[in-house]
């Protein structure tokens, strides 16, 4: 409903974005927070803070589940402010989330805290991920000027987006809302 907002610093601090005034601090496991997010419902917020997802209920702000989301459930991801690490599927009643961590990206179910998918490909740490308006898809960069989009179910590769000749790396990526276009910045 456009009433809260979170702040993305050592710990969460909940505004009230209609008043202005504080409802909330909380702190979560991992150390600094990397990225947070609201459910498209905004029924629930994931914070993610060097490898380590924490999923909150926005109605009591309790923790619903917490887990790594490594590979390899390994801590120690650098802070990187300016790449987005965690996302929430766009589809109301989808558990799913992508996170980062490191060279990989992974498609996690909040609820059981389970890996459903490791997107396979060479996306090396690649600065930018989105899932498509319709939640079937993901498309993300690679810091080898490769732009992947994957089934968001299955996890399988679907295309390569190739960028020859590129001098630097593709840094965000995005997908139209009618899934039409993919746009690839560098």
């Amino acid at each position: 409903d456009g009433g809260w907002f979170a702040g993305q610093h050592n710990i969460i601090k909940v505004w009230n974005a209609h008043t202005g005034k504080l409802v909330k601090t909380i702190t979560v496991a991992g150390g600094v927070i990397n990225s947070v997010e609201f459910s498209p419902d905004s029924k629930k917020l994931v914070a993610h803070a060097n490898n380590i997802v924490t999923v909150l209920n926005t109605a009591s702000w309790k923790k619903i589940s917490e887990f790594h989301c490594s590979p390899d459930n390994t801590v120690n991801m650098p802070y990187d402010y300016s790449r987005r690490t965690v996302q929430f599927n766009p589809l109301e009643e989808s558990n799913q989330v992508l996170a980062r961590s490191g060279d990989s990206v992974m498609i996690w179910d909040i609820e059981k805290g389970k890996s459903l998918a490791l997107l396979e490909g060479n996306v090396d740490g690649g600065a930018s991920f989105q899932f498509s308006a319709d939640g079937k898809k993901i498309v993300a960069t690679s810091n080898a000027n490769i732009g992947i989009v994957w089934d968001a179910v299955t996890g399988k590769q679907l295309l390569t987006l190739k960028i020859n000749g590129a001098l630097v790396a593709i840094h965000s990526v995005i997908i139209s809302p009618t899934d039409k276009w993919i746009l690839t910045v560098m």
